[in-house]
C-alpha cells in the first residue's frame, strides 16, 4: 500500500469519526402537525429517545418552540419505534418552548432535559416516568407548577434547581421518591406549597429536601393529575392500543385487572379487564 492510499484511508476514517460525533440525532421525523423532532436510537436501536439538533444543545438553542407534543411512537422507513425516553439536554436552552406534552410511555427524563426552558410555566409528567435526571428542569425561571406521578422513584440533584417562580408542586407518589438533597437547590421552596397524598404528608415533612417546602398539604380531587387515569370501563379487545400496568410498565397485551390504556386519540384511560 502506497503512502497516498494510506493517507486517503486515514482521512476517510477520521471524517467518519468526526461525522459520527458531530450530531446528537440519528433521525429526524416530522409530527402530524409538521413539527420536526430529533431522535437517537436506544436499547439496541429498538426504541427512540428525543434529543437535540447538532453537536450540542447550544448549537440550535431554539430548535423547539411553542406548544410541542411528543408522539408515543414514530414511523421511520416503514418501521414503528416507541419513544421511551427524553434524552439529556434534549430541550436544553429552548427558551421559546411554552408547553410540552409527554406521552404516557416515556420512562425517563435525562439530565438537563429541559434546563433553561424559561418559557415553560407548568409541566405534567405522565404516569410512566420513573426517573428524573439531574438538572432536568433547572433554571426554568417561569416554571410555577409541577406535577409528578406515583411512578417516579428517583430524582437526581438539581432536577428542579433554581426555579424561582415555583409556587405549587404536586407529587402523587405515596412513597417518598429517592431524592437528592440538592434536587431543589436555589429554589425558594419555603415560599411554595407541596401537595402529596393524604397518607404521606408526615413522611414528606420528615424527609429532606421535601421538608424545605413552606407548606405541605394533602392532595385533593381538584388538584392536577398526571396524564394517566381518567376513567374506568370494561373492555376485552384492547390489542390495537398501547398498554401499561397500573404502575406504568408497558405490556404487550392487557392483563386481568386494572390496565392503563393509551387510546388511538391520544387519551389515556384506566381499564378493568375481566
Amino acid at each position: 500500500m502506497n503512502k497516498q492510499s494510506l493517507i486517503t484511508i486515514l482521512l476517510t476514517v477520521l471524517i467518519s469519526i468526526v461525522t459520527t460525533k458531530a450530531f446528537a440525532q440519528d433521525i429526524e421525523v416530522a409530527n402530524a402537525d409538521g413539527v420536526t423532532i430529533y431522535y437517537k436510537w436506544i436499547n439496541d436501536n429498538k426504541e427512540l429517545a428525543v434529543t437535540y439538533l447538532g453537536s450540542s444543545c447550544s448549537a440550535y438553542p431554539n430548535r423547539y418552540s411553542g406548544n410541542l407534543m411528543i408522539p408515543e411512537s414514530v414511523v421511520y422507513e416503514g418501521n414503528t419505534y416507541n419513544v421511551t425516553s427524553i434524552g439529556s439536554y434534549a430541550f436544553g436552552k429552548c427558551s421559546a418552548l411554552t408547553s410540552v406534552t409527554i406521552p404516557n410511555c416515556v420512562t425517563s427524563i435525562g439530565n438537563g432535559a429541559f434546563e433553561r426552558c424559561s418559557g415553560l410555566t407548568s409541566i405534567e409528567i405522565p404516569n410512566s416516568v420513573t426517573f428524573i435526571g439531574g438538572s432536568a428542569f433547572a433554571d426554568c425561571s417561569s416554571l410555577s407548577s409541577v406535577t409528578i406521578p406515583n411512578s417516579v422513584t428517583s430524582i437526581d440533584g438539581g432536577a428542579f434547581g433554581n426555579c424561582w417562580a415555583l409556587s405549587d408542586f404536586y407529587c402523587w407518589a405515596n412513597n417518598v421518591p429517592s431524592t437528592s438533597i440538592h434536587a431543589f437547590e436555589m429554589t425558594p421552596c419555603n415560599k411554595a406549597t407541596l401537595h402529596v397524598p393524604v397518607g404521606s404528608v408526615d413522611a414528606y415533612k420528615k424527609t429532606n429536601p421535601w421538608s424545605s417546602f413552606g407548606t405541605i398539604v394533602a392532595l385533593t380531587d381538584d388538584d392536577p393529575n398526571p396524564a394517566a387515569l381518567q376513567s374506568l370501563y370494561i373492555e376485552n379487545n384492547l390489542y390495537s392500543t398501547a398498554k401499561y400496568t397500573i404502575d406504568g410498565k408497558r405490556i404487550s397485551k392487557p392483563i386481568r385487572g386494572l390496565n392503563i390504556i393509551r387510546m388511538s386519540d391520544g387519551t389515556t384511560k384506566k381499564v378493568l379487564v375481566k
